[in-house]
């Protein structure tokens, strides 16, 4: 009752305003009163027209913002003709040097009809690490970890290589030595060096994460249309395809419901672990058995220590196919110290690299595990 006589006053109150108002000799009060009157004297309608001058006015908006966008690794590819470089100039090519997830991807392609090559211009300091592994060692003979000055090496018609310069800000130029150095002088190519302008960039601080307890797999079916970068290794087993999905994996037992015994988890070359994500009491076992056709791991993959269970390192060797391996999830006596943990297969031919799409959701390995201890 209190508070529907308040509002009945101030009703009142208003209606009194709008009145006093009104009949003020105020110009913009007139206006606005006129317009909204359909019968009115001459004055009024002079005032009905200083209303319509005034509202044909546009009133001036705030532009809308730009959504702020994340700086993405630097992903570019260098063509080489027989006449020289494609380009001139290349980038600002974004890159770490202190977060080995987040550097960049320098594509060097030979399109030509002979041998060509890219090297620093010598008296540059450029290091230079290849990321194309194992193709790079059969071309080259340089492992995927060689740090070495800037220098593809000689590439055939139609071969590429990859890699990312270990360094932050500054220009790298370059050339062809298989064409314009150490006595070469081939008239058809343009000798005139290239640039590329690397630059260097904290993708963390740029808001950037990256879990290490999500579980799944990014990789693909061999030739699959969603493949955003596919690698064929010369170990025999099938073609990795990089999708920009991490799907995930079999669930086996809940929190509520935890499994009670010893587990077997398998492996695949593409779907990764089977199941994906376990909970599982303290003082069971887990043996991981490789059912693909290359060889596999099991590596701890969080942060801490990687003995896991309170005594062994969650590391397991180079598991050939149908190979198993067997960890004791937790010891009963350290239950306290045992929690959620994630494991990862770290064969290098299933490391992400930043530009492929997958920065945001995803750790730097194709497939990871996780591990639930429940008390």
């Amino acid at each position: 009752m209190f508070r529907a006589n308040l509002r009945g006053l101030a009703v009142m109150g208003a209606l009194a305003l709008s009145t006093a108002m009104l009949s003020a000799p105020q110009a913009g009060f007139a206006a606005a009163d006129s317009s909204a009157t359909a019968s009115a004297d001459s004055s009024t309608a002079a005032a009905s027209a200083d209303t319509a001058t005034a509202t044909a006015t546009p009133v001036a908006s705030a532009a809308p913002k730009a959504a702020a966008t994340k700086p993405v690794p630097g992903r570019i590819t260098v063509h080489i003709t027989d006449a020289g470089f494609d380009k001139k100039s290349y980038g600002p090519v974004l890159n770490s040097t202190s977060e080995s997830s987040f550097r960049s991807s320098i594509t060097f392609v030979n399109d030509g009809t002979v041998v060509h090559n890219a090297i620093a211009v010598p008296g540059q300091y450029a290091p230079w690490e290849f990321t194309c592994f194992p193709v790079c060692t059969r071309l080259i003979g340089k492992g995927n970890k060689a740090s070495t000055s800037f220098d593809i090496g000689g590439i055939g018609p139609g071969e590429s290589v990859s890699g990312n310069f270990l360094l932050g800000t500054a220009n790298i130029s370059f050339t062809s030595a298989t064409d314009c150095l150490y006595g070469n002088n081939n008239p058809a190519f343009d000798c005139t060096p290239s640039v590329i302008q690397m630059k260097s960039q904290n993708f963390k601080d740029a808001g950037y994460t990256q879990t290490t307890t999500q579980q799944g797999t990014v990789l693909l079916p061999p030739g699959s249309p969603d493949c955003v970068r596919q690698i064929i290794p010369n170990d025999g087993g099938p073609a990795v395809c990089f999708g920009t999905v991490r799907v995930p994996g079999r669930t086996m037992g809940s929190r509520s419901n935890p499994i009670d015994q010893d587990i077997t988890v398998t492996i695949d070359d593409i779907t990764g672990f089977d199941p994906g994500e376990v909970y599982l009491k303290a003082g069971h076992w887990i043996t991981w058995i490789n059912k693909g056709s290359r060889v596999q791991t099991v590596t701890f993959s969080g942060d801490g220590s990687n003995a896991r269970n309170g005594y062994e390192p969650l590391v397991s060797p180079g598991l050939a196919p149908g190979q198993t391996w067997t960890y004791l999830n937790c010891h009963v006596d350290v239950i306290d110290g045992c929690s959620t943990v994630s494991y990862a297969s770290t064969n290098e031919l299933y490391r992400i690299k930043p530009t492929d799409g997958i920065i945001d959701a995803s750790p730097k390995w194709a497939f990871f595990g996780v591990i639930n201890t429940v008390k």
